[in-house]
């Protein structure tokens, strides 16, 4: 396994998508588990939980390219690189 490969993350989810009574036009909800932890997470609509999704996403990628930064800076985002 390569270096990068190493570094990969994963983010396991269990989606569940249902439909209640909303009159006239069936009202779609969603919750969302994480599978790692067991946290489950409720929305009122699947455009909420494709929002959330979007966002979990955004954060995984995020932390992949800082420690791909980190790595080829040697220097964590953030970090002080000012010596005293």
């Amino acid at each position: 396994m390569s270096e990068t490969e190493q570094h990969l993350e994963q983010l396991s989810l269990l989606i569940h998508l249902w439909q209640e009574d909303g009159g006239a036009t069936p009202i779609w909800r969603a919750s969302i588990r994480h599978v790692a932890d067991g946290r489950r997470v409720g929305f009122a609509s699947t455009e909420k939980a494709l929002q959330y999704l979007a966002a979990e996403f955004h954060a995984l990628k995020s932390s992949q390219e800082e420690m791909v930064d980190a790595k080829n800076t040697g220097v964590l985002k953030g970090q002080d690189t000012a010596k005293p």
